[in-house]
């Protein structure tokens, strides 16, 4: 229960920052990959995935209204690492994420 309070108020202060636009898009990735590493059944109870796509779409979709693709090429790439680890455990849903980032 103590994993859970303490995961439920980093995913508030990070939703803090996202309102306040101080967050970028790697920073929640790394946030959450970390999350789940530490305390995987506590962020499957959670629903934190789902959580921090939500929190992720806009965080993206600002990022990338002022990218200038030819001269940062890679900038895309380099934004999705991040967040590899949680979508290759539920591919059909890191899909959807890309999808609602980019379409």
């Amino acid at each position: 229960l103590h994993c859970c309070r303490k995961l439920a108020d980093e995913v508030e202060v990070l939703r803090g920052r996202q309102d306040m636009r101080v967050v970028g898009f790697c920073e929640l990735g790394t946030s959450f990959v970390r999350m789940r590493s530490q305390h995987p059944c506590e962020f499957k109870a959670l629903n934190l995935l789902d959580v921090a796509f939500a929190l992720a779409v806009p965080v993206a979709k600002r990022e990338l209204a002022s990218w200038a693709p030819l001269q940062n090429p890679e900038l895309v790439v380099s934004m999705l690492v991040t967040w590899n680890p949680l979508m290759e455990t539920n591919l059909q849903r890191g899909q959807v994420f890309c999808e609602s980032i980019f379409l």
